[in-house]
């Protein structure tokens, strides 16, 4: 196929993912106009934040421990299990977001860090994470559903930096606010009308036909990478994989040396204008090797000068390729059945209610 014309996208996006997708800057400008911090009184101040959360609830906590990496007034870090780390304290905000309101390792979470005597703040669509979070008298930001919960991550992400923001750990409102106007112009380029000639996010899924991409991205492009592959895990339904530059140089840069079949692979750069020059080299080496030694490589430039806007743009061309590549390989982008009877294995346990009392 030369093209993803739209009635074909119709007929194999049953739910319509490409255009929750594709409405990700509308998205993200509603949560925006939605969030009402006043309720948000911290009690002292925060040294230090653990965000807990799995899978897509998890994904903006990524984006937010880079930003509190180069701006914030508090570490960040992202914990994707059921224990919090020792450390957390009186001293810390731990913020639990899941989009169902039902994952079982953020409630238990969530119940410890109550326990220790941390703050604690809660964002959800509402159900066990909202009574738990009324029980304990905590903060909760209910959000808007109806959503997938990976699709979310516009609505999941503006309300946790808005979160921080009411806590005094970042300032968001105003670099997500200056990110819209790129993100709505990126929205004409990569639309389901808009034809592969000026569609870049058509044109790279066309090229990840019968490939296993590996995505990387530096510094604050880290989470859009793993992002990137996590959507191409979840809507594309194939295995992709993610990587750091210039960590990769120091391991994974052997594995492109030495293997003897690299057009399996394709590797996508995930750049922006005001790299470190150094990793600039190293992202000129690398692709180099990986040309030359038979590998694939697609380059994908973020928009925008502001590194928050950087993080947003290439996470939506990354969106959008995953959605397409999804159509191209005549699967709807929306089911992930194997996730469902996983929960519904677990469920047969009955640790959430238990965690949820």
């Amino acid at each position: 196929m030369l093209d993803l014309p739209e009635d074909k996208i119709r007929a194999v996006d049953a739910s319509n993912m490409l255009g929750t997708i594709h409405g990700s800057p509308e998205m993200l400008e509603r949560a925006l106009a939605a969030f009402d911090g006043k309720a948000i009184r911290p009690a002292r101040k925060v040294r230090r934040v653990v965000i807990v959360g799995m899978g897509g609830s998890a994904m903006g906590g990524d984006y937010l421990a880079a930003w509190a990496a180069l701006e914030g007034t508090a570490p960040v870090e992202v914990v994707r299990t059921y224990a919090l780390p020792a450390y957390v304290d009186a001293d810390t905000l731990v913020l639990a977001i899941s989009y169902s309101g039902n994952t079982e390792e953020t409630l238990a979470a969530f119940a410890e860090a109550h326990r220790r005597g941390a703050m604690v703040a809660a964002i959800a669509t509402g159900n066990k994470l909202e009574a738990l979070a009324k029980k304990h008298g905590a903060p909760f930001v209910r959000i808007e559903g109806g959503h997938q919960p990976r699709a979310a991550l516009p609505i999941l992400l503006a309300t946790s930096a808005l979160v921080l923001e009411a806590y005094g750990v970042i300032k968001a409102r105003a670099a997500l606010t200056e990110a819209l106007p790129d993100l709505r112009a990126l929205a004409a380029d990569l639309a389901p009308e808009a034809g592969t000639a000026r569609n870049e996010a058509k044109r790279i899924a066309l090229a990840l036909q019968d490939s296993v991409p590996i995505v990387y991205g530096a510094d604050e492009l880290v989470p859009a990478a793993r992002r990137f592959a996590n959507e191409l895990n979840e809507n594309s339904k194939i295995l992709g994989f993610w990587g750091a530059m210039p960590e990769m140089n120091h391991n994974e840069l052997v594995g492109w040396a030495g293997d003897d079949d690299l057009d399996r692979f394709t590797a996508i750069f995930l750049r922006r204008e005001q790299e470190h020059p150094q990793i600039k080299e190293r992202y000129d080496f690398t692709g180099h090797l990986i040309q030359e030694r038979g590998g694939r490589l697609v380059q994908i430039q973020a928009k925008g000068k502001g590194f928050v806007t950087a993080m947003l743009t290439a996470t939506y061309v990354g969106d959008m390729v995953s959605g397409y590549l999804a159509v191209l390989r005549g699967k709807d982008p929306s089911p992930v059945e194997i996730i469902t009877r996983l929960k519904n294995k677990l469920g047969e346990t009955g640790f959430v209610d238990t965690v949820a009392k």
